[in-house]
């Protein structure tokens, strides 16, 4: 199974390299949503803290 994808690679590389080219774009993708999402998570537990405080 390996080496018929192997083959398959081989004959059609302009479609395996638009395949890794998007599989980076989305992984890049979710990783900078991801680590946006962990920013503004702690922004605003920052914020909220510096309002309200415990008694």
């Amino acid at each position: 199974m390996i080496s018929f994808i192997l083959k398959s690679w081989r004959r059609q590389k302009g479609r395996f390299i638009l395949m890794m080219i998007g599989a980076l774009l989305i992984s890049g993708g979710l990783s900078t949503l991801i680590g946006l999402s962990e920013t503004n998570k702690g922004t605003v537990i920052n914020s909220l803290q510096k309002k309200w405080t415990a008694s």
